[in-house]
């Protein structure tokens, strides 16, 4: 009887300690900002892609996403509408966006400095689209999501907006909402 007190002790304990064992923490994959938009933009069919242009005022591209440089603040604040307070967040960012008009498409992609808090960032950037005070017309659909380390944000047509996200590849969908007329 000891014996077999004994052994269901020491199983009780084994049991106990594998579900003690650490886990291994899951590990965010590596997304740079234009190569998010990238993705997204390549898979979609010439006839889904809007006349656009990418990249920051200095950075145009044609036709396709490109990169914004971090200094460039005007951009990032009037185009993709960072509010300045989160500017020194970013680490990397790229945008592609409609060639006449932001309110038809505009996508942006963030990555920010170690330590940053994506979730507030997405936040902070999600009121000031939606507190934006809109001319010529104002876009119907914001949607924000990470993708790895990656934030995206799109806004304007519905269409468009959810054609575009709708590649983007491993996402966590955290803003996905009309825009407030």
């Amino acid at each position: 009887m000891k014996k077999l007190i004994a052994l269901l002790l020491a199983l009780t304990l084994v049991v106990a300690f594998a579900g003690c064992e650490k886990k291994e923490e899951e590990k965010v994959q590596t997304v740079e900002a234009l190569t998010a938009l990238e993705i997204a933009w390549n898979a979609l069919g010439e006839n889904d892609r809007p006349f656009a242009m990418g990249g920051g005022y200095e950075t145009m591209t044609d036709n396709a996403p490109g990169s914004v440089p971090t200094t460039d603040e005007a951009y990032l604040t009037s185009i993709l509408l960072v509010p300045t307070a989160e500017l020194s967040k970013i680490s990397a960012a790229a945008s592609v966006m409609h060639a006449m008009n932001t309110n038809t498409f505009c996508a942006g992609a963030f990555n920010l400095v170690d330590g940053a808090d994506y979730g507030a960032f997405a936040t902070a950037l999600r009121e000031a689209i939606q507190g934006n005070r809109w001319m010529c017309g104002f876009p119907e659909k914001l949607h924000i999501a990470n993708v790895g380390n990656c934030l995206v944000v799109a806004y304007g047509n519905g269409e468009l907006v959810d054609n575009f996200c709708g590649k983007l590849e491993n996402v966590t969908v955290l803003y996905d909402e009309a825009i407030q007329g």
